[in-house]
């Protein structure tokens, strides 16, 4: 569009003008000096409170049409520049003065103040329309450049311009109400492309956070994205740029940022005292567990088991003086047991297991200081009246071997002895003073477990290096049970010569072993009925998986002191 072209020199007008203006203010002082002398004193002009100063008032119309002329003349060498108007403004300044002095407009203030004023506006209007195109044009190379970002406060400023025109220049050909809408509407695709790269900035920073641990900036990361994804949504129905999903996401991250805080609180509240959970802060960490379980479900600090654990420690913490007796009570069943204090045995037992019976309904939650005590308490008294004799059975045939604090049982555990623990036998081979076989790694350790009980001292399966200590290997295969004496099946316990004190640690039946520390199994260890001695000999441990169940797999076990 193009500029308003200004033609003329201003300055001749202007000099024409004050010329005559001076001349009439003359013309106008004689004939009312002349008035004055016909009509005498005249009544006081109530209109004016001041007398004009002829002097001040040529003075100001000089003033003002010298800074007209600057302002013309600054006017045609920087367009452009907003300190041009300095000059006119003083002008208009100087002319409403005037009108003010003179409410008849006598020198003519108030048609030169609205002329003034019109140029102001219109100049004005110029420098705007200027600087408009100026900025669209800049606007244009940066979002060429791939800057949309800067080019905002550049359309911004145009569209600003280019309003005030259209308003206060009406009727100019600077008016262009179409460059309004083309400004708005390049204006909002602008922002929106700026709103969707901020909400791809702050989402992908708050997952940053969120993973590194910064809760807080990730909370506010989260905020920033999701207000503006929203207002994209909900002004912006038909845009490709609407995301509900992306919405749905930020919420879920927000939702487990809440749940994370709360997941902290309550390993707070677990850590407040290292020795002990006190009942007041496990209390409130159960009950904040359970309010996060049920508000974010889906998060991952949502844990149906840790809480289920909580509330059977807020229970066990709760009943501490009945834990107290039961340990109590246990502690005496166990020195009846190491004492053989027969007699006291069952009232103790039936006390016990009157306690636990109590004590399991009362606090449903709460966890039994031996988890196995109830089933200790029952396999106990069905055993009443066997214990004494088998106790007895046991440390007879218990002997001394290189390893401190350790006594193993002479031989392999027979039929007999393994049924009357467990009541049950899975021999192929039937005979009560034959080896138990066809026994697995998890069976061979429930009867240690059992005979435990009874013993009331920890018993278990001969760990690898406490059999390789013995360090006993004997030479003459015919004393031993391997498969050129065996018949192929396996032969009474004790029926071997034994090696030292000990019978059958090599052959008839192989034996489970377990690697230190007893938890994992080594393997079946000195052959067995089936094997060839000298293969024996050199090397004694066949590894087998835990669940291996053979005819010529049995145990022996040890007792600790």
């Amino acid at each position: 569009m193009p500029h308003r072209k200004f033609t003329g020199d201003p300055l001749g007008p202007g000099l024409i003008w004050v010329t005559g203006l001076v001349f009439l203010v003359a013309a106008a002082t004689g004939l009312y000096l002349f008035y004055s002398v016909l009509a005498g004193p005249d009544p006081v002009d109530k209109t004016r409170s001041w007398e004009v100063n002829e002097e001040e008032v040529m003075a100001w119309m000089e003033q003002s049409a010298e800074a007209e002329e600057n302002f013309n003349r600054e006017w045609r060498t920087s367009p452009d520049d907003p300190e041009v108007f300095e000059e006119l403004e003083l002008a208009i300044g100087l002319q409403r003065k005037l009108r003010d002095i003179d409410p008849g407009d006598a020198f003519g203030a108030s048609s030169r103040l609205d002329h003034l004023l019109s140029r102001l506006e219109d100049t004005k209007g110029q420098m705007l329309f200027i600087e408009a195109r100026t900025n669209s044009e800049r606007a244009t190379e940066l979002v060429s450049q791939g800057d949309s970002i800067s080019a905002i406060p550049l359309l911004e400023k145009a569209l600003v311009n280019q309003e005030w025109i259209n308003t206060h220049l009406q009727g100019s050909e600077l008016v262009d109400r179409g460059e309004v809408s083309r400004l708005r509407q390049w204006l909002s695709s602008l922002e929106t492309v700026d709103a969707v790269a901020s909400v791809e900035t702050f989402w992908a920073q708050g997952k940053a956070a969120y993973v590194s641990g910064e809760l807080d900036e990730a909370e506010e990361l989260f905020d920033r994205a999701l207000a503006i994804q929203e207002s994209i949504n909900l002004n912006m129905p038909g845009s490709s740029h609407v995301r509900w999903m992306l919405v749905q996401e930020i919420r879920d991250y927000q939702r487990r940022i809440e749940a994370a805080r709360m997941n902290h609180r309550i390993e707070q509240l677990l850590a407040a005292t290292p020795e002990g959970i006190e009942s007041g802060n496990l209390e409130r960490a159960v009950n904040l567990q359970a309010l996060l379980n049920k508000r974010y479900p889906t998060t991952e600090y949502a844990d149906a088991n840790r809480l289920n654990l909580l509330k059977s420690k807020l229970a066990t913490d709760q009943s501490e003086a009945n834990v107290a007796l039961l340990l109590e009570q246990t502690f005496l069943l166990r020195e009846c047991l190491r004492k053989k204090d027969w007699q006291k045995l069952r009232p103790v037992l039936l006390e016990l297991e009157g306690m636990v019976r109590d004590f399991s309904a009362s606090f449903t939650e709460a966890l039994l200081p031996d988890p196995e005590i109830q089933a200790q308490i029952r396999w106990l008294i069905q055993m009443e009246e066997a214990l004494p004799d088998l106790v007895e059975t046991v440390e007879t045939h218990l002997i001394e071997i290189p390893v401190a604090g350790i006594r193993m049982f002479d031989a392999e555990v027979s039929q007999a002895l393994f049924e009357r623990i467990m009541n049950q036998n899975p021999s192929r081979w039937p005979g009560a003073e034959r080896p138990v076989d066809s026994v697995t790694f998890s069976e061979a350790n429930q009867f240690c477990e059992r005979l435990g009980w009874a013993l009331a001292k920890p018993v278990c399966l001969p760990e690898l290096e406490w059999v390789t200590a013995l360090n006993e290997k004997p030479q003459p295969a015919e004393s031993l049970w391997f498969s050129a004496n065996s018949s192929f099946e396996s032969q009474p316990v004790r029926s071997s010569s034994p090696v030292g004190r000990i019978y059958d640690l090599y052959g008839n039946v192989a034996e489970w072993v377990t690697l230190s520390g007893g938890r994992q199994p080594a393997g079946l260890f000195g052959g067995s009925g089936a094997d060839v001695w000298d293969a024996v000999r050199q090397e004694p441990l066949n590894r087998v998986a835990s669940n291996f169940r053979s005819r010529w797999a049995g145990f022996r076990f040890c007792v600790s002191e």
